[in-house]
């Protein structure tokens, strides 16, 4: 009875759809990631006919009219970090689209660490980062929860403090020492004694 069961799903799996499904999921992805990686300017993104997700590779690759582009020979930290940033804003647009049982958050740690200094105290005073990318960064992901309309959260560990409201509106705890010199982080001090 066991082996009748069986044989019928293995007949109603055909390996063929899988590849077929799994190719049409990925290029529904790839049309977020895609518009996205060309709204932030990322390098190669222009030219790029689609952004997607290689599951060969288990990386970002850039589809255009002169072949296949995977991430790693695309330079720069920014077009690094931008591309699994928009890569993960689509996948998980989709996976909350779709009602899929995966949870509806995200963390990122420091997503525009390429634009500062190794150890700044306040990114808001340095002088030389690229502001205008930062803010694109940060523009993205409040985007992103917004077009998902709360079924989305998206928390950001990172140096970068702007001034813009909406930016401020989002911030839940800002873990720089306080203008009295009372440290503030992410694990109170009294814990640690």
């Amino acid at each position: 009875m066991a082996q009748e069961h069986a044989a019928t799903l293995e007949q109603l799996i055909d390996e063929d759809d899988v590849t077929a499904e799994t190719e049409r999921r990925l290029a529904d992805i790839a049309v977020g990631t895609t518009a996205w990686a060309k709204r932030l300017n990322l390098g190669g993104a222009v030219d790029a006919t689609e952004v997607g997700i290689s599951l060969k590779l288990l990386n970002v690759i850039l589809r255009r009219p002169a072949g296949r582009l995977p991430l790693t020979r695309i330079g720069s930290a920014k077009n690094h970090i931008g591309y699994h940033l928009v890569a993960h804003l689509a996948l998980h647009t989709y996976l909350r689209r779709n009602n899929r049982p995966v949870p509806g958050f995200l963390m990122f740690d420091q997503p525009t660490q390429a634009f500062f200094p190794e150890k700044p105290r306040d990114a808001a005073t340095i002088q030389d980062a690229d502001w205008t990318t930062v803010t694109a960064y940060f523009q993205l992901l409040n985007d992103v929860v917004q077009l998902n309309k709360g079924a989305l959260q998206i928390i950001v560990c990172d140096h970068a403090n702007l001034a813009e409201t909406w930016y401020q509106d989002a911030v839940i705890g800002n873990w720089r020492p306080d203008s009295d010199g009372k440290r503030n982080a992410l694990i109170p001090p009294d814990w640690l004694e």
